[in-house]
């Protein structure tokens, strides 16, 4: 029984660490990122980004039924990450000739932390003011 968990353990990683799974999420990125941007005509930036970037899924919608149409950012960031976590566990020793590679990658994996949880946790709020008018609150 431990032989087959190990077994499934190691095609699991070797499918999240597969170059064809790293080139199609970089694809739907690359797609997410295009449509996104043609969007901003009719939504602007911020709309924008929780529509398309900060969501699981992006939803269709018509005649009252939704249904997922493309995968959201969080979706392919997540992906992304654990795409490449396992193909680092795989394929790269930390040596000092691959010292480069470790800290390109260590830095898009910090990107995309720290843009999942800006989305989470962040707050906004708006403060109006008219000319010379000086407020001390938010």
């Amino acid at each position: 029984m431990h032989r087959v968990a190990e077994q499934t353990a190691k095609r699991i990683i070797d499918a999240l660490a597969s170059l064809r799974l790293t080139i199609f999420l970089l694809t739907m990125s690359m797609v997410l990122v295009f449509v996104a941007t043609l969007d901003q005509v009719n939504l602007g930036i911020w709309a924008v980004q929780e529509k398309y970037f900060r969501t699981l899924w992006i939803w269709w919608g018509a005649r009252g039924v939704e249904l997922p149409l493309f995968p959201g950012g969080y979706t392919l960031g997540g992906l992304l990450m654990l795409n490449l976590m396992a193909a680092h566990y795989r394929r790269f020793k930390l040596t000092a000739r691959k010292s480069g590679i470790w800290l390109i990658h260590l830095g898009l994996m910090v990107l995309l932390v720290g843009e999942f949880l800006t989305g989470l946790l962040q707050r906004d709020y708006f403060l109006r003011l008219d000319e010379g008018e000086t407020k001390s609150y938010l």
